[in-house]
């Protein structure tokens, strides 16, 4: 049974991480958070102090250090956990400033161990589709990316709205989306941000084959009903269909990392991260 020690499992993300862990037959054994945590029972151990927990790695030695604290603290608790000597996997993104992806890198080549990202949509049906596309795809074709997501008051208040502890609107909303359109059509050749705020965000980015317009939103002047995400992706004149998903995409990233799918690992992140680095200064 593979053994997890976790960061930040009582936010809404670390239960999504908890879940897939559970799914996939690990065993959480000790966890560091501002609070306790109830779903794990008397037997794993609470750590509400960093020095404390990552203390306690080097003696219990976990097979993976779970990260789901919040963006701006996850290059810190990643290179901590690796200095440690254990795996790390990492709720995206894995770092939100360009020198914090450097400071991985040394970290990873230092200790011999590895780092992996969730990038949960590489595993959706939409990839081998827009693969597909791009492979079809004779001139140069056009693509248009809108997602306009619904969030309560206390999220727009939060941290997660704030671009220097979260990477704001593009880390959170947008990254997932680039991810898929460089997977499939390879790294972009150049962008332009028309405007970048905390509540929404508008540019275009062209690839060898492609020109994408994007816009994502939180903003509840953009929503409809206040309820429902509106999400429009078209690729080449062809909709992308993201509503039928087969399995929880989390767990099934989880299974992919602990079978020993390099798919995800930091060295398999490093176009997007770049390119998400370049569009957010």
């Amino acid at each position: 049974m593979m053994k997890f020690s976790v960061i930040g499992p009582s936010g809404y993300i670390g239960k999504r991480h908890i879940d897939a862990i559970n799914s996939n037959n690990g065993e959480v054994v000790s966890y560091f958070d501002i609070n306790e945590c109830n779903l794990f029972n008397e037997k794993t151990s609470f750590f509400t102090q960093e020095n404390d927990f990552f203390d306690s790695l080097r003696d219990s030695k976990p097979d993976f250090c779970v990260v789901c604290s919040p963006n701006y603290l996850h290059c810190k608790h990643i290179v901590l956990s690796l200095k440690s000597g254990i795996e790390v996997i990492s709720e995206k993104p894995v770092c939100i400033e360009k020198n914090e992806y450097k400071m991985i890198n040394n970290a990873i080549n230092a200790s011999g161990v590895n780092v992996h990202s969730i990038m949960q949509l590489r595993l959706h049906p939409v990839l081998d589709k827009l693969k597909s596309i791009s492979a079809s795809t004779k001139g140069q074709q056009t693509a248009e990316i809108s997602f306009i997501s619904p969030r309560e008051e206390e999220y727009l208040n939060s941290w997660k709205t704030k671009k220097e502890f979260s990477g704001g609107i593009l880390f959170n909303l947008g990254v997932h989306y680039f991810d898929l359109l460089i997977e499939a059509f390879g790294k972009p050749i150049k962008s332009d941000v028309e405007f970048n705020e905390p509540y929404k965000a508008k540019g275009t980015t062209q690839f060898k084959n492609l020109d994408v317009n994007w816009y994502f939103s939180i903003d509840p002047e953009d929503q409809n009903d206040g309820l429902n995400a509106q999400r429009i992706f078209r690729v080449a004149n062809k909709e992308i269909e993201f509503s039928k998903v087969p399995n929880d995409l989390h767990t099934e990233n989880y299974s992919a990392i602990l079978t020993g799918s390099n798919f995800f690992s930091f060295d398999k992140v490093e176009k997007t991260m770049n390119f998400m680095f370049s569009i957010n200064e």
